[in-house]
């Protein structure tokens, strides 16, 4: 478990100057490199607009603006998932299938053959590749959902005790290799950010709806040439997981709640009751299907802050 560190936590005294977010952008990239730089300065003049909103804090020695940091990393991930969406890498995860059965079947006895192999001295990849695609084939909805589970809360911060590193080295390639699913084009994704942008501001920096559309807005004009007719209020109701991308969650938004079956919440228990009985070490795992159903997604997501934000409770 993780909390903000202290400095973090703590805003400070200081003139709000357009300045700090040139500082802010610098920081941003010499934790997290220099490639999308030049687009974060593209957008600065959208950034100048919330620093009435902003709160001071000092990072690496340096004064820069909380939020607006926060925001970088949110269109950093983007930025990166669009790019990876863009590569041929992207097909060659289960996005690839399309959702096609007859290809998840194909799959599966081709890692069922690996398992049943006697040459083969690595089973435990294969045998829960094998698995999960059992699942999808026979119960895609709740199997979906157990995996949209980590793209809410990162196999990274999942910490395991010393001499279990391979297991978990193991487990992060599965959960790397369905980590993504069939997306229908790059709208989709920016769709799902104008959805995370609009919540942080309303949500994390408790800004009126008008302005958040308008600078959720600006900003996803001005990066991608993309405008959107939802409201503010549009984009906050309804929202759920519709996808994953590179164990980032796609966030859409529905006129009405999604009923999920109840079949389908036993399903997800089942999960859990079976990872809990395997790993032992977990104790139980202090969430049921109900209420991790329940959650607002785009909430829960906004929990998550940079790591270098963060320190080990």
């Amino acid at each position: 478990m993780y909390r903000l560190k202290p400095n973090i936590t703590q805003g400070i005294k200081a003139p709000k100057d357009k300045l700090l977010t040139k500082y802010t952008i610098d920081s941003f990239c010499n934790t997290h490199g220099e490639e999308y730089k030049q687009v974060f300065k593209t957008i600065k003049s959208t950034l100048h607009k919330i620093i009435k909103h902003e709160k001071v804090v000092i990072h690496d020695d340096i004064k820069i603006y909380y939020h607006t940091y926060n925001v970088l990393f949110i269109l950093f991930r983007y930025l990166t998932i669009i790019d990876f969406y863009n590569s041929p890498e992207y097909k060659n995860t289960f996005a690839g299938m399309r959702g096609s059965k007859a290809d998840m079947l194909n799959e599966y006895h081709k890692y069922r053959a690996n398992v049943l192999d006697s040459s083969n001295a690595f089973k435990g990849d294969d045998r829960v590749k094998a698995s999960i695609l059992k699942n999808f084939y026979f119960d895609r909805e709740s199997t979906d959902i157990f995996i949209n589970f980590y793209s809410l809360n990162p196999v990274s911060q999942i910490k395991v005790p010393e001499g279990d590193e391979f297991f978990k080295s193991i487990f992060d390639k599965i959960i790397y290799h369905f980590s993504s699913t069939y997306i229908e084009s790059e709208d989709v994704i920016y769709k799902s950010l104008a959805i995370y942008l609009n919540a942080y501001f309303r949500i994390s920096m408790d800004i009126k709806a008008k302005f958040a559309k308008q600078i959720t807005e600006d900003i996803l004009s001005e990066l991608f040439d993309f405008t959107f007719s939802a409201s503010s209020a549009d984009l906050l109701r309804n929202v759920y997981v519709s996808g994953r991308l590179d164990s980032m969650p796609i966030f859409k938004h529905a006129k009405e709640a999604l009923q999920i079956d109840e079949k389908v919440t036993a399903r997800f228990d089942a999960y859990f009751k079976e990872l809990d009985e395997e790993f032992t070490d977990l104790d139980n795992i202090p969430i049921t299907a109900e209420q991790y159903l329940s959650l607002n997604p785009v909430k829960q997501f906004l929990l998550l802050k940079p790591m270098e934000f963060l320190e080990e409770i």
